[in-house]
């Protein structure tokens, strides 16, 4: 019913619209045909004639559409141009090509490292009427070189009980060595690399009869006492050396026994 009633009113307002704009038309003309009679007389008497109808229709066709033109031209505002629309195309991507990473090298510092030398197996040559021969060395084992390297021996005959020297005499034959025995000078002091042996012989008197016959049995033995001394960069090192050999000292191949005390490193 709504709906009805608004179409209804629609209808009239346009009918009003319509008449509104017929009288507005109207009213436009008079004024048109007044401003005639001030302007051009003539031609409202030559229109106020019966035969001049068709040219009074004439002139008001021709005063309204003037009326439209001026309408269209001066009263309704001119329609301005539709947007202009400008795509802006957005710029190519920017290909940015992977630069090398620089590599960085760290160099760490090497830790201090200790020399190791040792003393080699004494070498015995065992002839009566001849000196005593037993040749020593020390070799370096590390890396490190080791550094004012002395490297002295001395040998003693021993006795033997049960196959065996008691470590009593060990150590006594060991202290009489260190008494007599001191490090060499200075200048005299090698650096030994890896690899590398320092040698040295034990002055020996010449053998004897007796001392063969010492030798040659069960119950004497050749023992060799050393001190090794050397330097690196921790400081200063000693290694002991007390070895003996299996009676009898003429047997090949000989066989050599560790002492229970004074042999290897001290510090």
């Amino acid at each position: 019913m709504l709906e009805v009633v608004i179409s209804i009113f629609v209808i009239l307002f346009a009918v009003v619209v319509v008449l509104a704009a017929a009288a507005f038309l109207v009213m436009e003309a008079i004024d048109k045909i007044d401003s005639l009679r001030d302007k051009a007389p003539w031609l409202v008497k030559l229109i106020e004639r019966r035969e001049s109808l068709n040219v009074l229709l004439a002139v008001c066709v021709f005063l309204l559409l003037g009326n439209g033109y001026e309408l269209v031209m001066k009263e309704i505002p001119e329609v301005p141009p539709p947007p202009s629309v400008k795509f802006i195309t957005p710029p190519p991507p920017l290909v940015v090509q992977p630069t090398e990473t620089p590599v960085v090298k760290v160099i760490t510092p090497q830790p201090k490292q200790r020399a190791y030398i040792s003393f080699l197996e004494p070498v015995v040559t065992f002839t009566v009427g001849s000196p005593l021969s037993v040749k020593f060395g020390c070799q370096t084992t590390s890396d490190v070189p080791a550094q004012k390297v002395s490297c002295n021996a001395q040998s003693f005959i021993v006795p033997v009980s049960n196959g065996d020297v008691s470590v009593e005499d060990e150590r006594k034959i060991y202290t009489e060595f260190e008494a007599a025995s001191r490090p060499n000078p200075e200048p005299e002091r090698p650096t030994v690399a890896k690899g590398q042996v320092t040698n040295g012989m034990i002055p020996s008197a010449i053998v004897t009869t007796d001392e063969e016959t010492l030798l040659n049995g069960p119950k004497f033995a050749l023992l060799i006492t050393g001190s090794l001394f050397y330097e690196d960069d921790f400081g200063s090192h000693r290694i002991d050396m007390c070895r003996w050999v299996q009676p009898p000292l003429s047997a090949e191949p000989k066989v050599w026994h560790y002492c229970l005390v004074h042999e290897g490193i001290v510090n």
